[in-house]
């Protein structure tokens, strides 16, 4: 699944200028995003960032799942 960083990857001396803000609007004004019907985000605390650019709760979290495998790029075996 396609993805970008959230704010907690960024640098302190970075965040609250906007970027993750530019960097959705650049991504959802691009033409290979217009035919798509909904878009996903993840972010453990910039929600009112991301509600600026018409993200909302999920209208129905009771339908998604999700597999977590978080040290799956270190190679086979090592969940």
């Amino acid at each position: 699944m396609p993805h970008a960083t959230d704010r907690d990857r960024s640098a302190p001396s970075h965040r609250g200028q906007g970027l993750s803000r530019r960097l959705l609007e650049a991504l959802m004004s691009h033409a290979d995003v217009q035919g798509l019907r909904r878009m996903l985000l993840v972010t453990r605390d910039a929600h009112g960032v991301y509600a600026k650019v018409d993200f909302t709760p999920l209208a129905a979290p009771d339908r998604f799942m999700e597999r977590h495998r978080p040290n799956a790029c270190r190679g086979p075996g090592a969940d």
